[in-house]
């Protein structure tokens, strides 16, 4: 259909004016500015908006898989992180981070203290989603998983950490997982290396203090006569929430590669 037909036919729903003959000079009308703003309402609130925002974050990691993301929130400071003119917020990244780790489409560390999700990665499942068609989230649009790579950290009277819950009232197993000899040996290393890094981080001092503090839970976790490794998942979590703010910086960023090898001689 030409540019003339589709202007005749709009004139005729009453949805531009009749101002001129010229397609490339219509206006829209008092209707049709309201029917505008409903099907960009519907477009920046609805299943689309969600899928954009949840491609924007699959594709954001996979761009950035060999660099060192430090939280999924952190999309939202991405120039590329809009649709239609219209830019996502920090709190629809977080949400939408979180129903992506849901359907174990990313993978990250996960802390009870806050909903963000720390050190992003893509899955192989998360991949296929980002290249199937239809909507993610949406049936057959490739968001099933199979595997679970994520770790959660979490501080209280029970725990989940990769999908399966130990410790607390009312659970059918508790798992108790003492550190062997060699790996203690490595995670007080860690710990050292921390204690360096902490100090040459650029914070504030109450923030130094509170990382001083996360990081000796961790030395304190492991030095005991039985150093369970649930513990020092729990305790390396605190450092996770201490150093939030200083994960922008390269020592912070060295601080969070860490906690990750800590993370994994725990588990």
């Amino acid at each position: 259909m030409h540019a003339a037909q589709v202007a005749a036919e709009l004139r005729e729903l009453g949805l531009v004016n009749d101002e001129s003959n010229l397609a490339s000079e219509l206006t829209l009308t008092v209707q049709g500015r309201q029917l505008a703003e409903k099907v960009t309402t519907s477009v920046t609130s609805g299943p689309r908006w969600l899928d954009a925002i949840r491609r924007g974050i699959l594709r954001w990691l996979d761009c950035n898989a060999t660099g060192l993301i430090q939280s999924v929130d952190d999309f939202a400071d991405d120039p590329q992180a809009s649709f239609l003119g219209r830019s996502f917020s920090r709190e629809e990244s977080t949400r939408e981070g979180s129903y992506l780790h849901e359907q174990r489409l990313i993978r990250g560390i996960e802390t009870d203290q806050s909903d963000v999700l720390f050190r992003p990665r893509i899955t192989a499942a998360g991949r296929d989603a980002l290249h199937s068609p239809g909507l993610i989230g949406q049936p057959g649009s490739g968001g099933s998983v199979f595997q679970d790579h994520s770790t959660r950290v979490t501080t209280g009277s029970h725990s989940q950490i990769g999908g399966i819950q130990a410790g607390g009232q009312g659970n059918i197993q508790t798992v108790s997982q003492v550190l062997a000899a060699q790996e203690r040996s490595e995670v007080l290393r860690d710990v050292d290396r921390m204690r360096e890094l902490v100090n040459q981080v650029p914070v504030t001092e109450q923030q130094r203090q509170d990382l001083q503090t996360a990081v000796e839970g961790v030395r304190e976790a492991a030095s005991g006569d039985e150093p369970l490794k649930q513990r020092i998942r729990d305790a390396a979590g605190k450092v996770v929430v201490a150093g939030a703010t200083a994960l922008v910086t390269e020592e912070g960023r060295q601080i969070a590669q860490v906690v990750a090898h800590v993370l994994s001689l725990a588990q």
